[in-house]
């Protein structure tokens, strides 16, 4: 795994998070945890002090590790992103 792909999937975790924070799967304030932990990471990646193979569960796990475990499975399972974007886009359809 290169550094691209590890920031491919910050980006699609940062992109749920946000999402399911404005659908009210999780809190807002849950969601801006994780979205500076996630940026956190990212910063680390293109500053080049983080390795190309991060375990990403546990460097969230070192930023924020109450809210690490909802994050990492909140973020990463399809069929809950999906479900959030089905709830974002009929939401904006009222």
């Amino acid at each position: 795994m290169g550094k691209s792909y590890i920031k491919e999937k910050i980006n699609v975790m940062l992109s749920h998070t946000i999402m399911l924070g404005k659908v009210n799967v999780i809190t807002k304030e849950e969601a801006s945890h994780i979205v500076g932990a996630l940026q956190k990471i990212l910063f680390e990646i293109n500053r080049g002090t983080v390795g190309e193979d991060i375990d990403l569960k546990s460097e969230l796990e070192k930023k924020d590790p109450e809210l690490y475990k909802k994050a990492y499975t909140a973020t990463g399972e399809p069929e809950i992103a999906a479900t959030a974007k089905r709830l974002f886009f009929l939401r904006g359809l009222k």
